[in-house]
């Protein structure tokens, strides 16, 4: 929203996809009603777990505008976004590129790791990680993002976590390894993509720094069956968030509210909203 200008061009046709858990962050309600200000033919797509969020009222009340609810329960009611993140990511592979196959496949990956593996995980959360790095190339590269806030939020920023593609983490960010850092490494189906994710998987063996290196595959999911990219997203973010959850655990934090003095909140407080001059 602070770079309205940038992106906000009033000749061009226009669609603003817009997600909220609750609907009510002041930043997303107001980038909707930029777009309406500054763009002539602006349609709005609204993804949201709250029914009676400001998102959702609006767009009831906009012939240009759709709002898609999420089922009842994924409005988290603790301080993390984890049910609401990952059905809205659902909700949006499902809308912008439909694949029946493959969402039984994520189904089957996830299901088969909560049956069999959450006793291990909780293992792997105790270890004495100061911090960790969540690696994915291309849109992976935005799950790893996601993983590495959980962490952040979860543990109260008592576990630092930072997120990269393999090819970009050469460029500097592997000076951060040391034997306090844990590694989580979002493999690529791409066979082309694959060739990079190996090479530096290699690399980080060899330098032998890290305390822990994991790899998400279908391999760490108990399944055979191949996902593309994009719907690996949905295991992958499945384990990271309960990693940090177990992480929250082990570091004696309350996962529903791990900063109860109040520095950060579950719907963003103190935004000053400026009005934007189009003139």
């Amino acid at each position: 929203m602070s770079n309205a200008p940038q992106y906000l061009l009033k000749s061009i046709p226009t669609l603003l996809i817009s997600y909220g858990r609750s609907g009510n962050s002041p930043e997303s309600v107001a980038a909707v009603k930029l777009a309406e200000q500054v763009i002539d033919n602006c349609y709005h797509l609204v993804i949201t777990c709250n029914p009676e969020g400001e998102l959702a009222i609006n767009a009831k009340n906009q012939q240009n505008a759709l709002s898609i609810l999420m089922p009842q329960g994924t409005l988290d009611q603790s301080f993390a976004m984890t049910s609401s993140f990952t059905s809205m990511l659902l909700s949006t592979l499902c809308i912008f590129t439909p694949d029946a196959g493959q969402v039984e496949t994520a189904a089957l990956w996830c299901e088969n790791f909560l049956k069999n593996e959450l006793a291990s995980l909780k293992e792997i959360a105790k270890r004495p990680t100061q911090r960790l790095v969540f690696l994915g190339a291309g849109g992976l590269q935005g799950i790893a993002r996601e993983a590495a806030l959980k962490v952040l939020e979860l543990t109260a920023g008592k576990v630092l976590s930072y997120f990269e593609s393999p090819l970009g983490f050469r460029h500097g960010p592997k000076s951060l390894m040391d034997n306090t850092t844990e590694v989580i490494f979002f493999s690529s189906s791409d066979s082309y993509t694959k060739l990079f994710d190996q090479d530096l998987l290699a690399e980080l063996n060899r330098d032998d720094q890290a305390m822990a290196i994991t790899v998400l595959d279908k391999k760490a999911f108990n399944h055979d069956s191949e996902l593309k990219d994009v719907w690996a997203s949905l295991p992958y973010i499945l384990y990271c968030q309960i990693l940090a959850f177990y992480k929250s655990i082990d570091l004696d934090i309350t996962p529903d509210n791990p900063c109860p003095t109040g520095e950060v909140n579950r719907v963003v407080q103190g935004v000053t909203l400026y009005p934007l001059d189009i003139n």
